[in-house]
């Protein structure tokens, strides 16, 4: 009767095992069982609990780069052993995007729909004389901040199109 109940533990282990190993998180383990099984059971239910948890962030990065925050990465802390690896893996990803767009030799910046600088790459930096994320476009452009409407960018997500114009500013008042 013990290599019996040993062997449909077992037995659910691995279904279990397999589900998660084939990206089912869902999949439950219904048994119950005491001592060094148990522990062993307990420890196996925590891995689809992590690796949601790494979606969810995952998630959460891909929609703040989404919205202009291109500095955005995962915190790295929160994460054990190979998981902290995979999180690295990962910021590794938007690091090689944001070096792209830190060599691009025009300057790059992006805001919210409050006009607040989300992004400057290193070119944009450069010209306003430091990395201003969280202020205010104009106080860094030279932009005229009771004039929003007529910023290319305001006039973009009015539209919620590609929208092209021309405009002069002045960083540091050059």
């Amino acid at each position: 009767f013990i290599v019996l109940g040993l062997i449909r533990v077992l037995r659910e282990l691995s279904r279990y095992a397999e589900a998660v190993s084939k990206g089912n998180f869902g999949h439950a383990i219904t048994i119950r069982e005491g001592g060094e099984i148990g522990g062993m059971i307990t420890a196996m239910r925590e891995i689809p609990s992590v690796l949601s948890g790494i979606v969810q962030q995952a998630t959460q990065l891909c929609d703040a780069i989404l919205s202009g925050s291109l500095r955005q990465r995962l915190d790295e802390k929160r994460f054990n052993g190979e998981f902290a690896d995979l999180a690295k893996t990962i910021n590794s990803v938007g690091d090689a995007y944001t070096g792209i767009m830190d060599a691009l030799p025009v300057p790059l910046l992006t805001c919210d729909k409050n006009t607040y600088i989300l992004f400057l790459n290193k070119t944009f930096q450069q010209a306003v004389g430091g990395n201003f994320v969280g202020d205010k476009c104009d106080q860094h452009t030279g932009g005229d901040p009771a004039n929003n409407t007529g910023a290319i960018g305001m006039q973009a997500m009015k539209q919620n199109a590609q929208y092209t114009a021309e405009t002069i500013l002045e960083p540091q008042g050059r």
